[in-house]
């Protein structure tokens, strides 16, 4: 198949560059020791030998003409080599330059283009068919997810000491038995100021409650204070009157039909029958309604037999 005769050629390529540079170091090998002067080398990894002492005399290196580059008519007269060789040039980096390159491209490439999809991302790393580029393809992305992962990892455990500090700060500064010391402070002032205004306790103090009581016209003259449960009660039953009112508006307004003014009009004592089914405060639920100014009769009060032909006019 075709990935065996690549294989193949890349297997004759690199044992033709293995031989080239055997023959050239052999070559550079031979020159180098031909120039070499002959030194002294011990005879035996034994002890030192006791020697006459000799004045060393550098030796001339043999008078032999630089060698010069064959031409190509020498070079054709001389026998063919048996092995075959061949000129390659191959520019060597480092590991480190490699993968740090890799993974700069990488993330390049992820940054400026659009999200790859797993179809073209298995493309990109499967399209080279050299099992060596396949290795550094996924040794580049295992590297990076790494560092990804790396820095991830710091920012969460930056987070958490970040939520740790703020908690502690706080804890500091808000300390539960603090909290509790002025909790309870506050509510021990409370109590003696509720105390001084409490009529049946025996710390009452009358002129304390005079100074504070509200004057007619006032704001909050005649209501319960605000933020109390004796204000939540009152605010209920508002809420509750203010339906039962347009209840009782309702029903008015389906037993008649509107006069030409627009008004719709009914007697007490229609309304009474049939309202009483409904609810027992028909008289007080009017009341109400006329003082909202929602419905309007005669007389300041109404009684059930003596007042049934009182009529009662529907202003809404």
């Amino acid at each position: 198949s075709a990935n065996k005769n690549i294989k193949k050629l890349r297997a004759i390529s690199a044992v033709c560059s293995l031989t080239s540079s055997w023959q050239q170091w052999v070559s550079d090998n031979e020159t180098k020791q031909a120039s070499e002067p002959s030194g002294w080398s011990p005879a035996s990894l034994g002890g030192p030998e006791e020697k006459p002492k000799k004045t060393w005399v550098p030796k001339k290196p043999p008078a032999e003409a630089p060698k010069e580059a064959p031409t190509a008519e020498e070079a054709k007269a001389e026998p063919p080599s048996r092995i075959k060789t061949k000129q390659v040039v191959k520019t060597v980096t480092s590991g480190v330059q490699e993968k740090s390159a890799g993974v700069g491209l990488l993330t390049e490439k992820i940054q400026k283009e659009r999200p790859l999809s797993g179809e073209e991302i298995d493309k990109l790393l499967k399209k080279k068919s050299s099992p060596t580029r396949r290795r550094k393809c996924s040794n580049m992305v295992s590297s990076l997810t790494k560092s990804w992962k790396q820095v991830e990892t710091e920012q969460r455990y930056k987070k958490e000491a970040e939520d740790a500090n703020r908690i502690n700060a706080l804890s500091k500064k808000f300390s539960a038995v603090g909290n509790l010391k002025s909790r309870w402070q506050t509510w021990a002032s409370e109590h003696s100021v509720g105390q001084k205004l409490n009529p049946f306790s025996e710390y009452f103090d009358y002129d304390y409650s005079m100074s504070l009581r509200l004057q007619k016209g006032q704001d909050g003259y005649g209501r319960p204070k605000e933020g109390t449960r004796t204000a939540e009660r009152a605010k209920r039953a508002e809420q509750h009157i203010h339906r039962e009112i347009d209840d009782m508006c309702y029903v008015i307004r389906t037993m008649a039909d509107p006069d030409p003014d627009g008004k719709t009009r009914v007697t007490f004592g229609q309304l009474f029958d049939r309202y009483v089914r409904i609810s027992d405060k028909v008289v007080g639920i009017l009341m109400r309604a006329r003082k909202h100014g929602k419905v309007a009769f005669e007389g300041e009060m109404l009684w059930q037999g003596q007042d049934d032909a009182v009529i009662i006019t529907l202003l809404v």
